[in-house]
């Protein structure tokens, strides 16, 4: 049965993930452990991100293993909170903050230049550049 959308109860959440109990019957592979996921007749439990599409065993979420890496679709920020909390001490904690805090932009991203077809933006056109274009004389003597 496929889930409805936004009924997270039918997901596994994991790592950011939203996991969706599937069974394939076709070529595929375990992105956790590269061992077949599929079989013709009788296919192994298998999950896939509804976000990024990783597949993987069910088993390795049955088991805990920690062989499944973080959605790179979805990640949720307190999960890294958490994460903090294994760390053995308090110093630990403040190194990794430390080196985590080197890594974000102390400056927010410059804005795009505005386009120069834009008519509120003034072009600046500097004196040595001409917008005249050379005047063609016609011959009198040759109708066109």
């Amino acid at each position: 049965m496929e889930p409805l959308p936004g009924d997270k109860s039918s997901y596994i959440c994991h790592k950011g993930h939203e996991f969706i109990p599937t069974l394939y019957h076709f070529p595929t592979n375990c992105e956790a452990c590269t061992k077949p996921l599929w079989n013709m007749f009788k296919p192994p439990p298998a999950l896939e991100c509804r976000r990024c599409h990783i597949k993987c065993h069910k088993d390795h979420m049955d088991k805990k293993e920690e062989v499944i890496a973080p959605c790179k679709v979805n990640y949720d920020v307190s999960t890294a909170k958490n994460l903090l909390l294994l760390a053995l001490s308090q110093e630990e904690q403040q190194k990794w903050v430390s080196r985590l805090v080197k890594k974000i932009p102390k400056k927010p991203p410059a804005p795009e230049a505005p386009h120069r077809s834009s008519p509120r933006v003034p072009v600046k056109v500097q004196s040595s550049q001409s917008m005249k274009r050379p005047s063609r004389q016609i011959p009198s003597g040759k109708p066109r």
